[in-house]
Formats: structure tokens, sequence, C-alpha cells
């Protein structure tokens, strides 16, 4: 099930995120455990979302836009910058208005207590399996920029395949 999530830390930092999980009193521990207070959590509407998802004008977050964020902020975290600065210069950059909310989400997220590759997992949608999975072992080894880096490539990697798939079939 889907529900939609709006919680607060002890910090004041409130959170509103969509969430999958078998039950409401599962999520509910699962918060308490991150030490966030629940503000409210209902189940998503799917025939909204469905709705939603049809829309041509939603924007869309590309592949040439990870390649970009992963590049910029391996670069940034490189020059010596905190993560949250880096964060808040690549949102004030940033052209992809649904990255961008991404990005501001995030550092929030990271305001609040929580790693690069938690916050980025909220966005499942956006940022898969991999991509945090990858993020949070840059963040155990102290490797971020490096894995950054090898990401990006990666991301060019599978967008050049996906180019000549799609040419192909044409």
């Amino acid at each position: 099930k889907t529900f939609i999530c709006k919680t607060v830390t002890p910090n004041g930092v409130v959170f509103k995120e969509i969430i999958k999980s078998e039950d409401i009193n599962i999520l509910q521990k699962e918060f308490e455990k991150q030490g966030r207070f629940v503000l409210e959590i209902k189940p998503k509407n799917y025939f909204i979302g469905f709705i939603e998802d049809l829309n041509p004008l939603k924007p869309k977050v590309r592949f040439n836009d990870i390649i970009l964020f992963s590049k910029e902020l391996s670069i940034l975290i490189r020059g010596g910058l905190p993560l949250v600065s880096c964060l808040s210069v690549l949102s004030e950059h940033a052209s992809n208005k649904k990255l961008r909310k991404i990005i501001l989400d995030a550092k929030q997220s990271i305001e609040g207590g929580f790693p690069l590759s938690e916050s980025l997992a909220k966005h499942s949608e956006v940022f898969s399996k991999f991509y945090t999975t990858t993020i949070k072992s840059g963040e155990n080894t102290d490797n971020l920029v490096e894995v950054l880096n090898k990401l990006s490539g990666y991301y060019k990697v599978i967008m050049t395949l996906r180019r000549k798939v799609i040419s192909a079939m044409i």
C-alpha cells in the first residue's frame, strides 16, 4: 500500500513524503525509531495518482539530469563545500523543476540528520535502488566523490545504450 505521510523531527523539520508499506502501524513504528513524530498518515488515492501520471506536462527527471546532478555534486564536494551547501547550490541552478524539489527535500532531510542515501531513497521514482545503495556505500567508505563520478559515468553508458536501442527499433 502507498501512504502520504507528514512527520516532524524534534528539531522542527517537517517532512511530507509518499511511502510504500504493508501497514500504517509498521510505518508509525518506523518513524518512531527514526525519532520523528507522526502528524498525518493517509492512504494515497490510486485513481488521482494514475491521472497525475498520465499528464504529459508533468515534469520528469531524465538520465541527463541525474548525470549532471551526480557530476556537479561530486565537484562541489571535492571543492570542500559541506553537503547541505552543495545541495543548496544545486537546487538554485537545477533547470528541472521536479529535480529541484527533490534536491530541496534531500537538503531538508540531511539537515534533519539523515544521510544522503536515505534522503534520495525517498524518491524511488527518480533514484533507483542501485543508485541509492551505491551512494550509501560511498558514504560508508568516505569515497562519495569517487562513487558519484562512477555513477555519472554509468548513467552515461545506460543513456547511450538506450538511444541506440530506440534508434534500432525505429
